[in-house]
């Protein structure tokens, strides 16, 4: 979750932790003094079942407009008005979309299966998945689909993340 107040911004350490697996699976440009300010200059970070839901602190126009920018990150602002059924209705509807998108890349057809399976033999035991060449506004309109419903849904899944949120 995140709470954004001027040139501030608060995010959880579960937000966090979860930031660099995806700037490197979507591709999501962060800029140097953006990654050091989060990450600390090693880039390490910590987050442990006793700190994950408590918030850091961040300042600076570049890291706040990027933290501002990831909709996968609940926006604090947005829900805290919403009751318990709004938010359900919030996530049923993630998850529809989310199967919706599923369906549509998981379709393939035996003979392109086939396919794959022979250019990739050491994956023929496994689903089978093609990551397409995308250029780069194909790439923006499916981070656009992707990346809210996934991290949504993660949350509202995450028994232990929703009463977290609740407290």
């Amino acid at each position: 979750m995140k709470i954004i107040r001027g040139d501030k911004v608060y995010v959880q350490n579960i937000d966090i932790a979860h930031l660099l697996p995806v700037i490197s699976t979507l591709g999501i440009s962060c800029s140097g003094e953006a990654f050091s300010q989060i990450f600390g200059q090693g880039g390490i970070f910590i987050c442990s079942p006793d700190n994950q839901y408590q918030f850091r602190e961040y300042k600076g126009k570049e890291v706040v407009d990027f933290i501002k920018g990831l909709d996968y990150i609940i926006d604090y602002d947005s829900v805290k008005d919403l009751s318990d059924d709004e938010i359900m209705t919030i996530g049923e509807q993630i998850y529809t979309e989310r199967n919706r998108i599923a369906r549509r890349y998981n379709n393939l057809s035996e003979e392109e299966y086939i396919k794959l399976q022979k250019k990739y033999p050491e994956l023929e035991n496994q689903d089978l998945y093609k990551l397409n060449k995308l250029n780069k506004e194909q790439k923006e309109e499916l981070d656009e689909l992707i990346t809210k419903p996934f991290m949504t849904l993660y949350f509202i899944q995450n028994e232990e993340m929703a009463n977290g949120m609740k407290k």
